[in-house]
């Protein structure tokens, strides 16, 4: 098993909590993401780290999907 299975394995375990679970997707899924970089790639020869992890981070993306949902989801007195 390599560090694509692990990534696979990651996404199955994030899709079945989201099923089962009440959490956030995308909370469980970049904590897995840093317990795979951190804890995981150093045994698999290939230390990540944090700098890696957060360079392939698409920060961009995220500002303008949270920018978007707090303007959809403002309530209709605060407009």
């Amino acid at each position: 098993m390599d560090l694509a299975w692990l990534s696979l394995l990651a996404l199955l375990v994030v899709v079945a909590v989201s099923c089962i679970g009440r959490a956030n997707p995308g909370v469980v899924a970049i904590a897995l993401a840093w317990a795979i970089a951190v804890f995981a790639a150093p045994w698999f020869g290939q230390p990540l780290g944090i700098q890696a992890l957060v360079a392939g981070f698409p920060a961009d993306l995220f500002l303008t999907l949270l920018g978007v949902s707090l303007l959809f989801t403002a309530p209709a007195e605060c407009l």
